[in-house]
């Protein structure tokens, strides 16, 4: 059985971790993808406001990726949910 962990102790949102039947919190792997793909986006945007553009391209670059990743493994679940 799983069922949701939140912090409620601390007055903050729902983490959106599911907890496990063994107790072990699991994100899932578009969860995961996503917050990689912002802090990517995050230190782009940060490269780029200090002028070292290459740097940026390269972070833009790895930041695709990443989200053509997201995207495979959503048509990934849309077809096995068929």
């Amino acid at each position: 059985m799983y069922r949701l962990q939140t912090n409620q102790t601390k007055g903050q949102f729902p983490s959106g971790n599911v907890v496990g039947p063994l107790g072990g919190t699991e994100k899932s792997a578009t969860t995961k993808l996503q917050k990689q793909y912002e802090a990517k986006l995050q230190q782009a945007i940060h490269m780029q406001r200090n002028g070292k553009i290459r740097e940026y391209s390269f972070l833009t670059a790895e930041a695709e990726e990443i989200r053509a990743q997201m995207e495979a493994l959503t048509v990934e679940s849309k077809a096995s949910d068929k």
